[in-house]
């Protein structure tokens, strides 16, 4: 017993030290915020303020009902525990003691009618008090056997409905009442009111009305005749309706996945349309797979494949040879169906040439390959016209014999080797082949001269001589060094003024037996003072804000630079060009080109004229650039080296500059930094409530807050409210008996 006790003990200081922690956290939430107490004669009632604490703000509290004291504002009706019961009240609902339905009879009711008193009220007729009501009319003639039809029943909205009448009488008088669910009706004057050829039972006379059916509902028609024998029939209009399909019994089909399914057209629902039923599967299609037949088809096993589905409402079921087992990747082949171990390959190969020989030159000789052995799979050729190591020509074919027309050029006398390589099945095999080339033609000759000699010669600065050649055998000759183009086998030529030197002019003519060259060489004549032209490039990084023009920049992707070219004639130039070729991660601003400040037209990477220099004349030429996007260069620093070359009189110089591109490689690294938030909200919210609750343990275990005995002091006083209560209560209760009583 003194465990329990003691675990009940514990149990309640721990309940109370969580509630202490709960509310010590509200309370430090909201607690932050200033709260102003109320205060009583403000003229305000305020939170905290009631009529009890604060009448002057919240005003008085009125009579209290069940206090055994029937105060000012109660009454028998709103307080009968303090004022008593109110007595009987006509026209409350409720038929009360001393209330009946003479005297009260919109409580109690009616007493019912009453014959003789001259009014002939409800329950009362002809027959049960004709004093009042009045003596029964004679009894009316019967009625002959009538019929009423409604056609279509239900009937759509705005469509035509027809109401018929029929009976073995010829009724003096039909009209037709539709109840509102039709208008627009119209007699058929021909065929009603007729007593033959009734269509529609086997009465003789029969009336017809067309009519227009209008809202939607159920309604009720009624027939009426001079003979008051009138005859009512029930139909129904539907909201407007139309076919889903064309007839019924009509029938549709289509594919559901490997199923084929159909439906069928009907009237299915309460409108008279007709309508499609819903979709049900009527075939399977099967599903696809392999069957148990194999084949060959080159070194595969080839197996054959069912493939069974549903289209255009039909099954279908196709077959096909697919690929199953791959013979090679297991070194072994296909037979009958079956990946089986071959013998070991052999694999050989022969060589022929076509022509084998003949005079040179000996052009478009054709080679052919023939391989033999049982190695399998697909051949690679390798060609070689003179066994040099060199592939003239290099294929893949299944064929084991292969020409290659008109592969191999021999312009010289000799006898050349010719050479096959193949690769079949891991296996490789080589041959040769001998062309033997002879010389049938006497080989070219030729002699070139330089104003008659064979040279070198000299020549004065800026002067002009003459090329003079002969040629036998020759059927053309080209010309190399310092001029160029096909000339004649014989002819002459001017060089044009020179201004640099020497200058080497190479004739090389060709003819059946071969090829010859003859040169010479011409210098000129030094003349003290004559400078040549030169040129000076520089560059500058516009986005990094640089003024002046440097051999070297250090650029970032997508900046601007500026080129500059000074170009000095020297002692002067004629026909001077100049190009610009950017490097490809460089790409010219469009219409920024300027000669000596002035913007021009043209390109300078392909090349712009000057036209001739005069002696000292100086031009400066800018154009800007972009350097390209990040995504073109690797990370770190790209050295681009850009080159502008200046050309004049078949003489050229050049400058260049250097750009280093740098792309840096930003470096990220995900971090956490505290937010402050939830070290804020331990130490604001749960710290100081905790170090409370921690204080509270230990004065409750210390016995020092006597909270055991507050709380029984708590208990007795509740008892004692409880007690006075129940005690009051009895006494009201007992005051309302006496009452009732008397």
């Amino acid at each position: 017993m003194f465990k329990v006790k003691t675990m009940k003990k514990e149990l309640q200081i721990l309940t109370l030290t969580f509630l202490i922690l709960l509310l010590g956290v509200i309370l430090n939430f909201y607690l932050k915020t200033p709260v102003f107490a109320a205060t009583c004669g403000n003229g305000v009632c305020e939170s905290g303020e009631n009529c009890s604490n604060c009448s002057i703000d919240c005003g008085s509290c009125g009579p209290t009902c069940g206090n055994g004291v029937c105060e000012s504002g109660e009454n028998c009706n709103n307080c009968s525990i303090d004022c008593g019961s109110c007595g009987p009240t006509c026209g409350n609902g409720v038929c009360e003691l001393g209330e009946n339905c003479s005297n009260c009879s919109i409580d109690c009711g009616s007493c019912g009618p009453t014959c003789g008193n001259g009014v002939c009220e409800s329950g009362e007729n002809c027959s049960n008090c004709s004093i009042d009501c009045g003596a029964c009319p004679p009894p009316q003639p019967s009625c002959e056997p009538i019929n009423a039809y409604v056609e279509p029943n239900p009937v759509a909205q705005n469509s035509t409905v027809v109401f018929y009448f029929t009976s073995n009488k010829g009724y003096t008088w039909v009209g037709l009442n539709t109840g509102g669910g039709a208008a627009d009706c119209n007699l058929d004057l021909i065929n009603s009111a007729k007593c033959y050829g009734n269509p529609k039972d086997g009465y003789r006379c029969w009336w017809k009305w067309t009519c227009r059916a209008t809202n939607p509902g159920s309604y009720t028609a009624t027939f009426t005749n001079a003979e008051n024998c009138p005859k009512s029939v029930s139909y129904s209009v539907v909201r407007g309706c139309s076919d889903e399909c064309s007839y019924s019994g009509q029938k549709e089909r289509r594919c559901s996945g490997n199923y084929v399914q159909e439906r069928t057209c009907g009237n299915y629902d309460s409108d008279p349309c007709l309508e499609w039923s819903n979709w049900s599967n009527v075939e399977d299609c099967g599903d696809s797979g392999w069957t148990n037949e194999y084949r060959c088809s080159g070194n595969w096993v080839q197996r054959k494949y069912v493939n069974r589905g549903c289209s255009n409402a039909q099954c279908y079921a196709n077959e096909e040879w697919r690929n199953f087992e791959d013979c090679s990747a297991q070194g072994k082949t296909c037979q009958n169906g079956q990946c089986i171990t071959p013998p070991s390959p052999t694999l050989s190969v022969s060589l022929s040439a076509n022509p084998s020989s003949g005079c040179s030159p000996l052009n478009n000789v054709d080679l052919t390959a023939t391989v033999s052995g049982t190695a399998q799979g697909s051949i690679n050729y390798y060609f070689d016209c003179q066994n040099d190591g060199v592939w003239d020509r290099t294929l893949v074919s299944s064929d084991i014999s292969v020409t290659v027309f008109d592969l191999c050029n021999y312009p010289s006398p000799g006898s050349f080797t010719a050479k096959v390589r193949v690769e079949r099945q891991g296996l490789v095999a080589e041959n040769f082949t001998q062309i033997s080339v002879q010389s049938c033609y006497s080989a070219p000759w030729v002699d070139l001269k330089v104003n008659g000699s064979d040279g070198p010669i000299t020549i004065p600065y800026n002067s002009s001589a003459i090329l003079t050649w002969n040629s036998s055998n020759a059927s053309y000759c080209v010309a190399s060094g310092a001029w160029s183009g096909t000339k004649l086998t014989s002819g002459s030529e001017s060089t044009g003024n020179l201004t640099s030197g020497p200058r080497t002019y190479t004739l090389t003519c060709y003819g059946p037996g071969g090829s010859t060259s003859d040169s010479v060489t011409i210098y000129l004549q030094q003349v003290l003072g004559v400078v040549s032209p030169t040129i000076q490039k520089k560059v500058r990084n516009l986005s990094d804000g640089q003024t002046q023009f440097f051999d070297s920049v250090y650029a970032d992707p997508s900046e601007v630079l500026e080129f500059q070219l000074v170009i000095s004639a020297g002692s002067g130039a004629q026909n001077v060009r100049v190009i610009d070729v950017l490097p490809d991660k460089i790409s010219l601003r469009v219409n920024s080109l300027k000669v000596d400040g002035i913007a021009t037209a043209g390109d300078i990477t392909s090349g712009i004229s000057l036209g001739n220099l005069s002696q000292g004349q100086t031009k400066v030429i800018t154009f800007l650039a972009d350097v390209k996007r990040a995504e073109e260069f690797p990370f770190g620093q790209t050295t681009l080296t850009n080159t502008a070359t200046l050309y004049w009189n078949g003489d050229s110089v050049s400058d260049s500059v250097q750009i280093i591109v740098t792309k840096k490689q930003v470096a990220g690294a995900a971090t956490q930094a505290p937010t402050g938030w939830v070290k804020d909200l331990f130490v604001d919210y749960l710290a100081l409530p905790l170090l409370f609750a921690s204080g509270m343990i230990y004065l409750f275990k210390s016995h020092i807050l006597q909270w055991e005995e507050w709380l029984d002091k708590r208990k007795e006083e509740y008892k004692k409210y409880k007690s006075e209560k129940l005690l009051r209560l009895k006494i009201a209760q007992l005051r309302l008996k006496k009452l009732i009583k008397s």
